[in-house]
């Protein structure tokens, strides 16, 4: 019992160290190369925005793939776009169906965790 209440505090800074890697790997902390206090907390609070956005739009998906990660949501997000601006350029829109088809293939294009779309 004691056990457990004494690794608590560490199991917070393993949580906050996590939150840290992810925003400096994912989202271009090392870019905010600033030094001016106001920049300073500006870019912090803008990458761990960052990362709480994106531990909400990857909840859903991972009560179905529990090893999704921000690179898979970045995949998908990319795939998207690219899917959406090809259709842009076609001088006729293919059937909804057809859509929906090309944009699932095209967000698992880079995705590192398969999971999901072998179910």
């Amino acid at each position: 019992m004691l056990y457990g209440k004494a690794n608590a505090p560490a199991r917070q800074l393993v949580g906050v160290m996590n939150k840290a890697r992810d925003a400096k790997q994912y989202w271009g902390l090392e870019d905010f190369m600033v030094i001016k206090p106001t920049r300073v907390y500006n870019s912090a609070n803008l990458a761990m925005l960052m990362i709480n956005l994106s531990q909400i739009l990857m909840q859903p998906v991972r009560e179905h793939c529990p090893s999704f990660s921000v690179n898979d949501l970045k995949a998908h997000f990319r795939g998207r776009k690219y899917v959406l601006e090809v259709l842009k350029m076609l001088p006729k829109m293919p059937e909804a169906n057809s859509i929906d088809q090309a944009l699932e293939q095209a967000a698992n294009l880079g995705r590192i965790n398969q999971e999901l779309s072998a179910a």
